[in-house]
């Protein structure tokens, strides 16, 4: 196997797990303020070696899910450790968008993040989920815009537009240009 193939190879099994579904229990973990959180499980497929090749199997994986209390968003975190969560999704109900409360939304995912599980930092991808329930009006999130000399997504803007928001590829070279980091200003 030459180089690049063995690249590529590598890269295929670092995939991160490709989610198509995410199942909500019952089961409240806890309240905090203007928000519950909610046990769930994401639903997928990552890829692994079956000693001949690569190859899919389904994964199933705890998640949070965390809905604001009046029915206005909701965002799903899976913890990668004691110090990361991975920002899923997140979305605001079609009745609820283009009134502020995606800005509400980001200051709930700060704050649990931060406030109520001390993570350290936010990983993310500034991209139209899988699973996308949708949005009211025109598609604005796919669009290209420029913000601060880089051509980008509208929706990755709007992300790095939040404060303690950067381009992941600006701490790590390897990023994809979509993802993004929330970091929180203790630990910075």
């Amino acid at each position: 196997m030459d180089r690049n193939t063995s690249l590529l190879f590598e890269e295929r099994l670092k995939e991160t797990p490709k989610v198509f579904s995410i199942e909500e229990s019952d089961k409240v973990i806890t309240k905090v303020g203007n928000v519950t959180i909610y046990e769930g499980v994401a639903k997928g497929t990552e890829n692994y070696w079956n000693g001949s090749f690569i190859s899919q199997r389904d994964i199933d994986f705890p998640v949070e899910i965390v809905k604001d209390n009046k029915g206005r968003f909701q965002f799903v975190l899976q913890h990668l450790s004691d110090e990361i969560t991975h920002l899923m999704l997140g979305f605001v109900a079609p009745e609820h968008q283009q009134k502020g409360v995606s800005k509400e939304m980001v200051k709930s995912i700060k704050s649990i993040c931060y406030n109520h599980y001390d993570f350290h930092r936010i990983e993310a991808r500034a991209s139209v989920p899988r699973i996308d329930p949708g949005i009211k009006g025109d598609e604005w999130r796919t669009c290209i815009v420029e913000y601060k000399g880089r051509s980008m997504t509208a929706l990755e803007r709007f992300w790095l537009s939040q404060k303690h928001c950067y381009a992941r590829r600006d701490y790590e070279s390897d990023a994809d240009p979509d993802q993004f980091l929330i970091l929180n200003p203790k630990y910075k």
